[in-house]
């Protein structure tokens, strides 16, 4: 991959990246309940699901899909009803010691795997994830280049997912801004329900999202 596909590819995958979505607004919410390190630690969900459809596309995947679209329908879906559940489940959730509690999980490393596992259902479900590799990536492959097209566009998602982590660090730190301060039952109440209506429009952005793949 040379300097100036980098040059080229770098801004427009960090642009594309920042993007206000279903993954960024999880990170935003997780931050504000459990802190900017345990969301960033959980995006490493998000970059494995990220990952493996990096990989697909550059072999097949995104053909094989495109092909099915009620496999692509059904998992969008499910994504969906995933989001929906954990933003009524912060939304609803008891205020009293939760901030306590929750602070205190964020330091154990066993307590980020839930984290892990919602960014990369989140992550796998997005339809516009696919799109993105699928149209966006192929637009910086170099035709005649000594690397494959399989090759090129694996290094351009490795590079994408750095870029990825970079927006997932800024989502989060917002949402720590937002947590940040006392735990007051009144200060909690309100980072829950933001917390829990940033999920509940992820999931109005994830439903949307197959209107426009």
């Amino acid at each position: 991959m040379s300097g100036l596909q980098l040059l080229a590819f770098v801004p427009a995958a960090l642009l594309m990246a920042l993007t206000p979505g279903p993954s960024n607004l999880l990170a935003f919410a997780n931050a504000a309940t459990r802190g900017w390190g345990a969301a960033v630690a959980g995006a490493f969900g998000r970059l494995a699901a990220y990952g493996l459809l990096i990989a697909g596309v550059a072999f097949g995947l995104g053909a094989v899909l495109a092909a099915s679209a009620g496999l692509a329908a059904a998992i969008k879906w499910a994504g969906v009803a995933y989001l929906a559940w954990l933003a009524w489940k912060l939304w609803s959730a008891p205020v009293e010691g939760a901030m306590a509690r929750a602070r205190a999980e964020a330091g154990r490393p066993r307590g980020l795997g839930p984290l892990a596992r919602r960014e990369f259902l989140t992550g796998i479900a997005n339809p516009k994830a696919l799109v993105l590799f699928t149209a966006f990536l192929p637009q910086f492959v170099q035709a005649g280049a000594a690397w494959g097209f399989a090759a090129q566009l694996l290094a351009l998602g490795a590079v994408y997912l750095v870029c990825e982590l970079a927006a997932a660090a800024t989502w989060a730190g917002a949402g720590a801004l937002l947590g940040a301060g006392g735990m007051s039952r009144a200060r909690r109440r309100a980072v829950n329900r933001v917390s829990g209506g940033l999920l509940a429009l992820a999931a109005l952005l994830l439903a949307r999202a197959g209107r426009a793949v």
